[in-house]
């Protein structure tokens, strides 16, 4: 191959197109991300994500759509599912208030990752449905066949290579579901939280509320509920330096660093950056 230099190219001729994909790469908006293992990866996360003002649920704990969360850069979602109308649906309490068939939310993150195979995305469901619905509802999409089966003992893999074994979404379930490898028992084996039922910041404890201490992953709930989820009240907690000073509290206190810290109208104030410097980036 004749390499000399081609006056207006604007990359070498000789330039390796593997190169460039490899050094391209990223995982959460990292290239370094792509080597940590998902426990040690913190994550923004966000509090009854389904449920969201653009699309006119009541009472919501979102203004944007669960799409719009992802392009955002939120990797976590909590989300409850409840059985409604003969079939699994996303529901926060009272499905007439606002409700959307799982499938349809599940298939939602399905094309997000189909556009973003690198991005490992996690899900923490409260869940008053057989784990069966809610394997049903991923076949459907075809979901299931993305989510990762993580082997008891096993370190848990990098982003990297959740996304190389095209198994990108981790969920993890309130209760202790069987029959559905993927689904695995969130509090039971693998997350523990602090309280989540504060009412003013000063409520706000780093004490531990579900799971183990040793577990993998650490929660932070840093939502206010007066007596509902509203966007004034996100404007009190979600701005720096109140957030990320109770990060590193909570951090302190635990001995460890946190894993997820979970927010209503994740658009207000500091969380991604707050993150994104948990993140070390």
């Amino acid at each position: 191959m004749d390499c000399r230099p081609i006056v207006f190219a604007l990359l070498p001729a000789c330039a390796s197109p593997a190169a460039d994909s490899a050094t391209s790469r990223t995982c959460h908006g990292s290239a370094a991300l792509c080597e940590r293992p998902l426990d040690e990866v913190a994550i923004a996360m966000t509090h009854n994500s389904m449920s969201n003002a653009e699309e006119g649920w009541l009472g919501p704990n979102q203004t944007h759509g669960m799409a719009r969360q992802l392009e955002d850069g939120v990797r976590g979602m909590m989300l409850d599912v409840h059985p409604w109308q003969g079939e699994a649906h996303l529901c926060h309490g009272f499905c007439e208030l606002g409700a959307e068939p799982l499938a349809e939310g599940l298939a939602r993150i399905g094309r997000f990752q189909s556009d973003h195979p690198d991005e490992v995305v996690v899900l923490m469901l409260e869940s008053y449905v057989e784990p069966g619905w809610i394997a049903s509802a991923a076949e459907a999409v075809g979901l299931a066949d993305r989510a990762y089966v993580h082997p008891p003992g096993a370190p848990w893999p990098t982003l990297a290579e959740l996304g190389d074994a095209g198994t990108p979404l981790v969920v993890f379930s309130q209760g202790e579901e069987a029959g559905v490898p993927w689904l695995h028992s969130g509090y039971a084996d693998h997350v523990w939280d602090t309280p989540y039922a504060a009412q003013t910041a000063g409520d706000f404890s780093c004490g531990r509320l579900r799971g183990e201490a040793d577990h993998a992953f650490f929660l932070v709930n840093h939502f206010l509920t007066r007596p509902t989820a509203r966007v004034e009240l996100a404007e009190e907690v979600n701005h720096d330096p109140l957030l990320s000073e109770r990060i590193d509290q909570c951090a302190a206190e635990a001995g460890r660093s946190v894993s997820w810290v979970a927010v209503d109208f994740y658009e207000i104030g500091d969380l991604l950056p707050a993150v994104a410097r948990m993140n070390e980036l």
